[in-house]
């Protein structure tokens, strides 16, 4: 038999997994039991997102939320164990919405994608669900397309300030906008050590740590022009919302840009979000404030995919992945280490 972790009840608040999900068993599958076209996947690894949370929360989003009883929603990567399926062969290396279970079954294939092996150089199975998955790809088409639409690219900007900087979609966003040519590259992250690895590692020219006491007067002044005291924020790419939107707003230069692209902040939240007091500025600065979802841009996955590779293997671009291993059971235990911003870069689960 194989385990799967399945939703149990809806969290209140932050997520303790053993009132919100259990562990159920169920015979693996085999040949003669799959349908025509079937497949059935081994999982290896588990993409674990913030958005996970939203997904439990019994609110339909951009995707329908997991009722009680199902199989707790993830992306994963796995390979093809068993298959009565043209399109897949055995071994192939796969990606789709596997979910929290050794085993995957599908009838038909569909939303499963294949990839080549062995990868190109540089690029481990896991980056499939990091740079080269959605926070990869939500960084390279948030910048290249949602950003570019409104003119507001980094080349011909100076400030970019990216929130929620250290995690998976974060680091990867102010890399990209420094290829680009942001003059002044600014992350916020939750530790020093994470602020450290920003300016070190990966490029960013600032990097600001908001559970600091001296963070506000710090973005204040790193965010405003000393001749003119107008705020400097040209593009603002938004993982976090709540206190740091907020005075992203007042320090916004005029017509910025703002990628809205994650809430964490307001995800174990029981009542209601926190309001924005600065939210006169968007009309007296002009601002763009853009509500962005990847899975809208499945069309523009292959070419990110060939850039973000191409600039991986030039050493332009660097990755970085937190692994956590273990028994499927420990899945629920490794989502809550993200809220608690244990991870630097992507999240990523592997099943023993």
């Amino acid at each position: 038999s194989y385990r799967l972790v399945k939703l149990k009840a809806r969290p209140k608040g932050e997520i303790i997994p053993s009132n919100v999900f259990e562990v159920v068993e169920k015979p693996i599958p085999t040949l003669n039991s799959l349908p025509e076209n079937g497949i059935v996947v081994r999982v290896k690894y588990l993409s674990l997102d913030p958005t996970l949370r939203s997904f439990i929360s019994g609110v339909d989003t951009y995707m329908k939320a997991v009722q009680i009883g199902e199989v707790m929603r993830a992306w994963g990567i796995g390979v093809i164990e068993l298959t009565k399926n043209p399109k897949f062969k055995l071994g192939d290396l796969c990606f789709g919405m596997f979910g929290f279970t050794e085993f995957y079954t599908s009838d038909n294939g569909a939303g499963i994608a294949t990839f080549s092996t062995p990868l190109p150089k540089g690029i481990n199975e896991y980056d499939l669900l990091g740079v080269l998955g959605t926070t990869g790809l939500t960084a390279f088409t948030g910048l290249e397309t949602i950003a570019q639409n409104y003119k507001l690219n980094p080349e011909a900007k100076s400030t970019v300030v990216v929130s929620g900087a250290a995690g998976g979609t974060g680091i990867i966003v102010g890399q990209i906008a420094k290829l680009k040519g942001a003059k002044n590259v600014i992350g916020i992250a939750g530790s020093a050590e994470k602020c450290r690895l920003l300016k070190e590692e990966y490029g960013f020219d600032h990097a600001l740590n908001y559970k600091s006491p001296s963070f506000k007067r710090q973005f204040i002044k790193l965010t405003t022009n000393p001749e003119t005291k107008a705020g400097t924020i040209d593009l603002y790419w938004d993982n976090v919302g709540g206190e740091i939107l907020d005075l992203a707003l007042n320090q916004a230069a005029d017509n910025a840009f703002f990628v809205m692209c994650g809430a964490i902040s307001e995800y174990n939240n029981q009542g209601p979000p926190d309001g924005l007091r600065n939210y006169a500025n968007i009309i007296t600065k002009r601002l763009t404030l853009k509500g962005f979802v990847i899975i809208d841009h499945v069309k523009g996955y292959d070419q990110a995919r060939k850039k973000l590779i191409t600039w991986i293997s030039e050493g332009k671009l660097k990755t970085k992945t937190t692994i956590i291993s273990g028994e499927i059971n420990r899945a629920p235990q490794a989502l809550v280490s993200l809220f608690k911003g244990e991870n630097i870069g992507k999240l990523v689960f592997r099943i023993n």
